[in-house]
């Protein structure tokens, strides 16, 4: 336990002074207080907080939308081919502007906020010309990421 709480000098000096500090209820309240103020390192997963920035979600919606697949680039990087009802996530190191393009001429810039994640839908209608890129709200992406887990698991 010590081990743990070793950086963090405040909270192990209390453990320290604690006359049951062997006690399993004891060491779990240190542990929970040490993951609730060391809740940024714990998230990143060992990763130094000025490498990592977010990540992007991108979704397609089932319904009224072409059977084609999409070619989705991600800041000229990552290509993906997205048909409808898939999703997809990627880390991202810079959040500060991302570049979403469809196909090689339907490009889209979202900005992003660091350390968090930025939802965007991917559309291209039946009988449209043009592939959209649209940033939404959390709520409505996870509705649609709710309803697609949804029905992949009827399907298995």
């Amino acid at each position: 336990m010590e081990t743990i709480l070793d950086s963090d000098p405040e909270l192990l000096a209390r453990y320290k002074q604690e006359k049951r500090y062997q006690k399993r209820e004891v060491i779990l309240a240190y542990l929970r207080e040490y993951n609730q103020r060391n809740r940024f390192e714990i998230d990143l997963l060992g990763q130094e907080p000025e490498d990592y920035s977010g990540k992007v979600v991108l979704f397609r919606k089932m319904k009224k939308e072409g059977s084609e697949e999409l070619e989705v680039s991600i800041d000229k990087g990552k290509t993906i081919s997205m048909k409808p009802g898939e999703t997809f996530t990627l880390e991202i190191r810079d959040s500060k502007n991302i570049q979403i393009c469809i196909g090689s001429s339907d490009c889209f810039d979202f900005k992003g906020e660091r350390l968090k994640a930025i939802y965007v839908e991917i559309s291209k209608k039946d009988g449209e010309t043009a592939a959209t890129a649209t940033q939404v709200e959390k709520k409505v992406a996870n509705f649609y990421l709710q309803r697609f887990k949804h029905i992949d698991q009827k399907r298995n």
